[in-house]
């Protein structure tokens, strides 16, 4: 533990600094040296040997020696903090063990003369770890206290701690910081000694030139101005460049210039909005040299896509390797061992919320390498929540923040801006990158995307043998488009994505694509369409994570960034000429659940007078800003507001050495979702959950909480249990072609 807890020093030294606290590690160390020292006591040794279950806290016992430490009262709160509240908040300690209660003579009694000179011996040199040795201050000598007054010492030192944090009030104070530190970094010592796993490396990640040997592959053709930017630039940065013009390795240099000029080597974390995008980044980090054990992904899924994507690899892993190893990495991701995390924010808004374990999450975060990526893609509510986060670990914890997009609107860079507390450094792809990235011919149709004419115009299209991409808002949308197209074209070379399939079935389609019109696939082979015609019918799930490279697409209307998204699975491979990306004007009432109606019209207004205009990257900036611009008051003063209410109701209130249930039933209503079984898989699903636990989740539909409702009001939700677990099976069609249908006819229809 003592030896995880220097590696986490040299991970991020300069904590100490932002605590206000030079000694903080050594006052860690101390309480890492001295937390199970309780255990000793003759119950918890019976119950270890096999007998009945240990009614009393061994940590609470382990204080009595925090009491003896000569030290002054505010370092003995600290280390009482990090030493008694490493498996339970401080108010369960205090509220089981007050002074003078029964609890806590009787914990008391179970410490024998025998075994507090065993202490001492062990302390002493019979056994405890050299602090001096591992560069952490020795631990403090003990002064000549009884048992009951020692533990009076440290129980009132934490005590006082506590209220002085509640007293202050803020979460951010340097105080608070440090009771947060202290208590973060046992428990990371603690879990990570536990597992007997180690701090692992990303060397590839540890200077620009580290970055640029190993990924030589990957920038064998020379870097682009922006990326060589990048790599330049020590302290926050914000990046915009065209998809598919190498933001991603821009931001890996970015992150090994941050860790090649900062003391330590932070921990980076790449931020992105939607499940598929991080499993694919997750797959896609190795290639720039970083090990497999260096990347973990965190999120709700994460090891049931990992176990997926194992299943599929060509090296053969069966089943069970396959779930070891994910299950390992998701063991890795709750450690917070690995350099490189691949996550949603709202893993780390979790820990802006109160819930238990919020102080390791916060520590480890401390002084993060952070890239943020697509922030246009959240909400105003959860934008403001993110960047609320941002703010405090930048501010008060010295995060460095890389925010990249191939569109980011002037509101967003102003507030990001503040946030960061200045200036950040800009990167624009220049005009000759701009140019080399020119691939599209805008057309506004001025018609219903499940019309006739559009029907034909796909049909044109995928005859001549082109790669056809039609994107709709909703799920029910893209089926009924789906469906006309196979009653006109049959089912060979068409297909259907959205975000109502199994995770089994999602991946098996991916990858279809990928061998069919993956950005690679179509490089190498020099496709440029020829006899067989392919057509995908998409939702808005097709704007990420998929690296694939359509001739042409044919979208519902949508926000100005999700266009500019889709435009970019276009012509991706930049395969000579350009290509039609045809945007309809038809904006149907079910889709305004999904896009508000104005932000629909504020496009279409910026997109119609350049119908049947190539689209010009250095144009795309001001498209996007002259679509906010009706709005831009209204959504910057909304998000000021939003940002100061997070602050001062959720980061600052957020005291340490305590959950807090209030601000954890604000972060569960964050969330519209769950998940369903289709019925059709609900004996399958059964049966993996018995024998393949992690394979059963990949037969799960991602559902709104309103859905969930309706199909509960129909009769057609139904709860099963198998064992410790249960699901909801849904009584509605479902078939690996078009998802789950959730128009719930009744059964006579």
């Amino acid at each position: 533990m003592l030896e995880s807890l220097r590696r986490r020093r040299e991970r991020y030294p300069e904590l100490a600094r932002h605590c206000d606290r030079a000694d903080l590690f050594d006052v860690a160390a101390w309480a890492v040296l001295l937390h199970d020292l309780g255990k000793c006591a003759p119950g918890f040794q019976a119950m270890v040997r096999g007998g009945s279950r240990y009614d009393h806290r061994h940590e609470v016992l382990s204080l009595v020696v925090v009491g003896r430490l000569d030290v002054d009262g505010a370092t003995r709160g600290l280390v009482a903090a990090g030493v008694g509240t490493h498996h339970k908040d401080a108010s369960r300690i205090r509220e089981r063990y007050p002074f003078g209660s029964a609890d806590r003579d009787a914990l008391l009694d179970e410490l024998s003369p025998g075994d507090e000179a065993a202490w001492e011996a062990w302390l002493g040199g019979a056994g405890a770890p050299s602090l001096s040795k591992l560069g952490f201050a020795p631990l403090p000598r003990r002064r000549p206290l009884g048992k009951r007054d020692a533990l009076v010492a440290a129980m009132g030192a934490l005590q006082e701690l506590v209220d002085s944090l509640v007293d202050g009030g803020d979460a951010t104070s340097r105080l608070a910081l440090a009771a947060r530190a202290v208590r973060g970094l046992v428990v990371l010592a603690d879990h990570a000694g536990s597992a007997h796993e180690r701090l692992t490396a990303a060397p590839s990640l540890d200077s620009v030139a580290a970055f640029r040997d190993a990924a030589a592959s990957s920038l064998e053709r020379g870097l682009e101005p922006h990326q060589e930017a990048a790599a330049r630039i020590d302290g926050h940065a914000l990046l915009v460049a065209p998809t598919g013009s190498g933001k991603t390795e821009a931001a890996l240099l970015w992150a090994a210039r941050q860790r090649e000029t900062r003391s330590g080597k932070p921990a980076l974390f790449y931020v992105l909005p939607y499940r598929a995008s991080l499993n694919a980044m997750r797959e896609r980090i190795p290639r720039y040299g970083v090990a497999d054990g260096s990347v973990v992904l965190q999120h709700s899924a994460s090891a049931a896509a990992l176990y997926g994507y194992l299943l599929d690899k060509p090296d053969g892993y069966t089943p069970s390797v396959a779930a070891r190893i994910a299950l390992h990495e998701r063991n890795l991701a709750t450690l917070m061992t690995a350099p490189v995390r691949v996550l949603t924010p709202y893993q780390l808004l979790r820990a802006f919320f109160g819930l238990p374990g919020h102080e390791a999450v916060l520590t480890d975060a401390a002084g993060g390498v952070f890239v943020l990526d697509e922030l246009h893609a959240y909400d105003i509510p959860r934008l403001a929540l993110i960047l609320a986060g941002v703010r405090h670990l930048a501010r008060d914890l010295g995060a460095r923040v890389l925010a990249m997009s191939a569109t980011l609107p002037s509101v967003l860079r102003a507030a990001l801006a503040e946030v960061l507390g200045g200036s950040p450094v800009s990167i624009v792809a220049d005009r000759a990158t701009q140019e080399r990235f020119a691939r599209h011919t805008l057309r506004v149709a001025e018609r219903d995307l499940i019309s006739e004419e559009s029907l034909a115009d796909v049909e044109r299209r995928f005859r001549a043998g082109e790669a056809v991409l039609v994107v709709a808002t909703t799920v029910a949308r893209a089926q009924s488009f789906f469906d006309a197209a196979c009653a006109r074209l049959g089912t060979d070379g068409i297909s259907l994505l959205h975000g109502r399939f199994t995770g089994r079935d999602r991946g098996e389609k991916e990858r279809r694509l990928a061998a069919r019109v993956g950005t690679r696939t179509r490089a190498a082979s020099g496709n440029q369409g020829g006899s067989q015609g392919t057509l995908l019918v998409a939702t808005q799930v097709v704007e990420v994570s998929l690296d694939v490279d359509f001739d042409v697409l044919f979208s519902d209307p949508a926000p100005i960034e999700a266009l500019l998204q889709r435009f970019g699975r276009v012509n991706r491979g930049r395969r000579g000429g350009l290509r039609d990306v045809v945007v309809h004007t038809h904006h149907p009432d079910d889709a305004a659940r999904v896009y508000a109606p104005p932000v629909i019209a504020a496009a279409l207004d910026v997109l119609r007078p350049h119908g049947d205009h190539d689209v010009q990257e250095w144009d795309v900036q001001d498209w996007v800003d002259a679509a906010y611009a009706p709005m831009a008051a209204a959504w910057k003063l909304e998000l000021r507001d939003r940002m100061a209410a997070a602050e001062d109701g959720v980061i600052r209130i957020n005291l340490p050495l305590e959950s807090h249930p209030e601000l954890a039933r604000q972060f569960d209503e964050l969330f519209d979702g769950s998940e369903v079984v289709p019925g059709g898989l609900a004996d399958e699903h059964e049966r993996l959950l018995l024998e393949r636990p992690l394979e059963a989740m990949v037969l799960r539909v991602p559902i709104s909480n309103g859905q969930r409702m309706m199909l509960r009001k129909k009769g057609l939700l139904e709860r099963r249990q198998v064992g410790t677990s249960s699901f909801d099976v849904a009584r509605v069609p479902y078939d690996s072609i078009r998802g789950l249908d959730l128009t719930a006819r009744d059964d006579e229809a």
